[in-house]
């Protein structure tokens, strides 16, 4: 029984519709939705061996009408991969069916504790067999800090990914974003910057509307220096009409005026909905004029801007209360918005449905609640008003993914 009551959250106590998705005793970790090339939802997720210790990507597909997940795919050659929540390992689907696979791995250098380097492979079979691990970048040096990648099908049917490097840190600060996509009947073909500056350790967005649009959001550095003398990260937005060709001047999305030394890791979420942008993001920056918001503390807000550039309008608070937002379309309009909360004794899994640019629609639902940690939620639209959602859910202090088919 879901519990659904406009401007409160109050816990359900029934847990039947929660299912594990890995074995209890499993370590396992960032789930990530994408969708297959017959338009099934698929997750992916970082998982433990047993037998050695080591990581490896697998993915599965969701049988809507069975309301369950198929068989676990292993990514053999992801074999050694790193675990990160805000840079979690992914796959994505081609058009004609290949499967294309990217994850991290850490490099070990004495210069650089963050030293890492990002491969993909991809498999023609279905996961029954794989390339061997390429690397995604040209520059292949051992000292440099990459990740925080996001993948997308394009409307020619290849795929895109963007990922923060760190190869240019010696003459801008922060990371460098940069695209690469793939090529016909083969991996990546070569990689180019798009952005200067960026946030090192925040997670970026990128998706493809139904007009074919690249849309990609990313925690910019505004400033090296604010009014306290830290750096200004907030949330940033452009977008591509030519498949990756060329990309639009970054548009700040919201003035929160972060300053914050440090890496927040915590990055945006996108939807495109009819002929607008909606972007959700965590902030602890006060905003522009906005003198009552200081007491609320750090928080999700939301904006919406139209398709054609005008500019984001004002931020929308959300909670104080959520962290890692993760935003979804729905399939008949409006769209979705998934995090997690914790407190003193407690930490829960919330679904809010929204509509338009206003606050809500209809209340917060509380999709599962634990006296052990759940975070990190992922959600995919299945109709209407049905989403799937999949999180983290720890259990004897080991992770694991757990899900949830969530109506209303």
């Amino acid at each position: 029984m879901l519990l659904l009551l406009p401007g409160a959250c109050t816990p359900s106590t029934d847990s039947t519709d929660t299912h594990r998705l890995t074995d209890h005793g499993t370590e396992a970790a960032d789930p990530y939705f994408t969708e297959d090339h017959l338009g099934n939802p698929v997750l992916c997720w970082t998982e433990k061996r047993a037998s050695d210790g080591s990581y490896l990507l697998k993915y599965a597909a969701f049988d809507p009408s069975a309301g369950n997940f198929g068989p676990a795919v292993e990514v053999a050659p992801s074999l050694g991969t790193r675990t990160s929540a805000e840079s979690a390992n992914k796959v994505a689907f081609k058009r004609n069916g290949t499967v294309v696979a990217v994850f991290g791995k850490r490099i070990d250098n004495s210069r650089n504790r963050f030293a890492s380097v990002i491969q993909y492979a991809f498999s023609a079979d279905g996961g029954r067999s794989w390339s061997e691990a390429r690397y995604l970048h040209s520059d292949t040096s051992q000292d440099v800090g990459r990740g925080f990648f996001d993948l997308a099908t394009l409307a020619d049917g290849e795929v895109a990914a963007v990922w923060l490097d760190g190869r240019h840190g010696r003459t801008s600060p922060g990371s460098s974003l940069f695209f690469a996509r793939t090529l016909p009947g083969a991996g990546f073909g070569p990689d180019k910057r798009i952005g200067e500056g960026t946030c090192e350790c925040c997670r970026t967005d990128i998706l493809v509307d139904s007009a074919g649009r690249i849309h990609l959001a990313y925690r910019d550095i505004l400033s090296t220096e604010g009014i306290a003398g830290k750096p200004v990260r907030d949330m940033v937005y452009t977008y591509s009409d030519d498949n990756g060709a060329n990309f639009r001047p970054p548009l700040r999305i919201s003035a929160d005026n972060w300053e914050v030394d440090g890496c927040p890791h915590s990055g945006p979420s996108l939807a495109v909905e009819t002929s607008e942008v909606h972007a959700v993001w965590f902030t602890a920056g006060r905003g522009p004029d906005e003198p009552g918001l200081q007491a609320r503390g750090p928080g999700v807000y939301r904006a919406v801007a139209s398709r054609e550039g005008e500019g984001f309008g004002s931020r929308i608070f959300l909670s104080s209360e959520a962290r890692h937002p993760q935003l979804v379309r729905l399939p008949a309009g409006g769209t979705a918005l998934v995090w997690d909360e914790t407190s003193a004794d407690s930490s829960s899994i919330v679904l809010t449905p929204l509509n338009g640019s206003g606050p809500d629609k209809g209340g917060r639902i509380q999709v599962t609640v634990s006296d052990a940690a759940v975070h990190h939620p992922v959600a995919y639209a299945l109709a209407p008003e049905k989403v799937l959602v999949a999180w983290v859910q720890e259990a004897g202090g080991k992770p694991g993914i757990a899900y949830r088919v969530v109506s209303w």
